[in-house]
């Protein structure tokens, strides 16, 4: 069984990896265009159906578990630790987007030169950095999801599968030439080593519960950030489409399993 779960969570590893290395490719520039960005608004209304009908649930459950696990310990706030954990991942991940932002826009009231390059590339540093973090974490915490059954995983793999898919558009389409250079591949590397991770350490079940809390939070901040705000790009009706039909997909698994 151990052995199923570690190909498992190697072949989700591998899917994550994938996304990023080869995303570029994805992007079509014209004549496509406006399909995959249908897809993209298909993909991130997945990606809020999945926050909101499992996600945010699960950070319940969460709490739940975390105070039988950490029955009898003095645990400062133990009763809202997983959902102080969320509010650290959104507001790290606003943060840390923010932050690259201010580069960008610095950018823009500046002369073209080696200046601008320098504060591209910083805001670059700081959206890698911050995504190769996020993608490790999802992925070293996958293994731990494995122990709740395969349907979970699926659904948790391919919610997370078109969570990266928007991440790396943004990514492109922030950053351009110098993220399809370097930055895809570096991100890429990130599940990888977050299965390679799993598989050297373990941690503790309030641990991985507070770091699932906390990847939780950063999740709804930037899917957020990624689809919500681009009125004049997103496509409302396939966003509407990509949550009901995630939506009634979750429902139906849900009331299967009762």
């Amino acid at each position: 069984m151990a052995d199923n779960d570690n190909f498992q969570t190697l072949l989700a590893a591998i899917i994550f990896s994938s996304i990023f290395f080869f995303g570029v490719k994805l992007h079509f520039p014209r004549k496509g265009e406006k399909y995959y960005r249908r897809f993209l608004s298909f993909a991130g209304g997945v990606s809020v159906a999945y926050i909101f009908v499992e996600l945010l649930p699960e950070l319940d459950h969460a709490r739940k578990l975390f105070l039988q696990a950490t029955a009898g310990q003095d645990y400062p706030f133990g009763e809202h630790r997983i959902y102080m954990a969320a509010l650290a991942g959104f507001i790290l991940s606003y943060g840390l987007h923010h932050w690259a932002s201010l580069s960008r826009l610095y950018i823009n009231d500046q002369p073209q030169g080696n200046k601008g390059l320098k504060e591209t590339n910083n805001g670059l540093y700081i959206s890698i950095t911050e995504f190769f973090l996020y993608s490790w974490l999802i992925t070293y915490l996958l293994g731990f999801q494995l122990r709740e059954g395969a349907v979970p995983v699926v659904l948790y793999v391919i919610a997370m599968s078109l969570h990266f898919i928007l991440v790396d558009y943004y990514l492109l389409m922030e950053y351009g030439a110098i993220y399809k250079k370097a930055g895809k591949n570096v991100i890429a590397l990130a599940p990888i080593a977050g299965w390679v991770c799993y598989r050297m350490v373990t941690i503790s079940l309030p641990l991985v519960l507070t770091l699932a809390s906390f990847v939780a939070g950063a999740v709804i901040m930037n899917t957020m950030i990624i689809e919500l705000p681009k009125r004049e790009e997103s496509k409302f009706w396939a966003f509407l489409f990509g949550a009901l039909f995630y939506t009634a997909i979750l429902l139906l698994l849900f009331q299967r399993g009762k």
